[in-house]
């Protein structure tokens, strides 16, 4: 059986289309259609719960209090029966008809997945030119973490046998968007038979592309994680990526308060107050967006959740810092930053699971 994940996010619009494309087009294939949506304000989840009661191969699984193109791809992988699994987007960009040809490939046993390229030949249609710059970019520097390089490892279109993605499931990152990436970079095994095919990358349908700009950052973060071969978590490093500019805006307002005659201890006490503030709201932009606390209810909640959770953190902070100042005389601002380290193993560690909880 082939499982086709369709991860949505205000995609209602796109649905019927492609829903009758695919019906048609695997007639004699057996298939089912899990579509994970991320809770879309426009009805997608109902939308398509009403076409399941007409068509028993199509399924929704919807989530709540989370968004995420890898982790819904992840989830609707583990939620499906087939044998071989496929990922593609609603928008309608990516071209259905290549799923016979994958299908066959993967059926002869001669290959372990097939991914559907933008970048092979002429290809490319309907990406602007800056866009294509940056996925050329990027492609090359994510050939680096791939065994066999790839002519579009960021692609959203494969298909590859269960078991591949069984084998890489372990050490495959919550975080990012390119799941073909992660799944072949984070895959145990050598030798796993890639192919790819050309297709036609058409223009989008309906509504408005869900890619911006931090996508780049969480790029560059899962980079990261590579290079650590996953010691950090991508999370981590972009919380502690925020927590060194923390650091540096910390010892700014020391020493300005200081310059304005205010004693280290209590200079100290509202530095780190307002530097708790910008990591909370750094960290709930860029660390966890794909948990966003949004709405100013939303928000207010989770940064006194936020201020609860580093209390702990920030009495063995202050207390550090007083302590190596007072009885150590160490300097004031290498004193400081001791103080932040004690404060944010704790902070990590407990806010994931406090304030920005599933």
């Amino acid at each position: 059986m082939l499982s086709i994940i369709i991860p949505t996010f205000n995609e209602r619009d796109n649905l019927p289309v492609l829903f009758k494309r695919l019906t048609t087009l695997l007639s004699d294939i057996p298939f089912e259609i899990l579509v994970v949506d991320d809770h879309s304000p426009d009805g997608t989840a109902d939308f398509v719960r009403k076409c399941g009661r007409e068509n028993l191969r199509i399924r929704v699984l919807e989530r709540r209090g989370r968004r995420g193109l890898a982790s819904a791809c992840v989830e609707g992988a583990l939620a499906s029966c087939g044998e071989v699994i496929a990922v593609m987007d609603a928008d309608l960009q990516h071209d259905e008809s290549l799923l016979i040809p994958m299908w066959k490939l993967i059926i002869s046993r001669e290959w372990d997945g097939v991914v559907g390229s933008r970048f092979i030949g002429e290809s490319v249609h309907s990406l602007s030119p800056l866009r294509e710059k940056i996925s050329r970019n990027g492609i090359k520097i994510a050939n680096y973490f791939l065994p066999s390089p790839l002519t579009d490892p960021m692609s959203g279109f494969f298909m590859v046998r269960r078991e591949i993605f069984t084998a890489a499931l372990p050490r495959m990152s919550p975080m990012g968007f390119k799941i073909l990436f992660d799944l072949l970079a984070s895959y145990p095994h050598q030798g796993v038979r890639i192919q790819e095919l050309s297709f036609h990358f058409r223009p989008r349908f309906h509504g408005e592309s869900k890619l911006d700009s931090l996508v780049i950052w969480e790029f560059a973060m899962y980079l990261a994680e590579r290079l650590t071969r996953g010691k950090f978590s991508a999370h981590f490093i972009s919380f502690a990526l925020i927590g060194s500019l923390g650091v540096l805006f910390h010892l700014s307002i020391i020493k300005l308060l200081l310059l304005l005659g205010m004693v280290f201890i209590h200079a100290h006490i509202v530095a780190t107050s307002v530097t708790i503030i910008l990591n909370f709201i750094l960290n709930n932009f860029l660390t966890y967006r794909h948990k966003r606390l949004a709405g100013i209810f939303e928000f207010l909640k989770g940064l006194l959740s936020f201020y609860g959770v580093c209390a702990v953190g920030f009495v063995g902070n202050v207390g550090v810092a007083h302590f190596m100042v007072k009885s150590v005389n160490s300097p004031w601002a290498f004193s400081a930053v001791m103080g932040i380290v004690v404060g944010t193993f704790w902070n990590y560690g407990i806010s994931k699971q406090v304030t920005w909880k599933n």
